[in-house]
């Protein structure tokens, strides 16, 4: 139960405005099993205190990681093309 109190305790302490884009998020699902999964998905990240919009840090590393693969990649065939 101290779990619950601590993820809700971090919903309430975000911005009005991330409290609002998360809610609608989950509103415009249209069917029940998304809004379910959505559901699930805003109370891991208010466990993890992530605000909407903002990645953990493994996952902005990943991006970072496959952009520059990507960008090597191109201009590496650019050179040999």
């Amino acid at each position: 139960m101290v779990k619950g109190k601590q993820i809700r305790r971090n919903f309430q302490a975000t911005a009005n405005s991330c409290q609002t884009m998360y809610i609608e998020w989950i509103l415009a699902a249209k069917r029940p099993q998304i809004r379910s999964r959505r559901i699930a998905e805003v109370v891991i990240r208010a466990e993890q205190d992530i605000r909407p919009g903002i990645q953990s840090s493994g996952q902005a590393q990943d991006m970072l990681f496959r952009f520059f693969e990507t960008l090597y990649n191109t201009d590496k065939s650019e050179r040999n093309g």
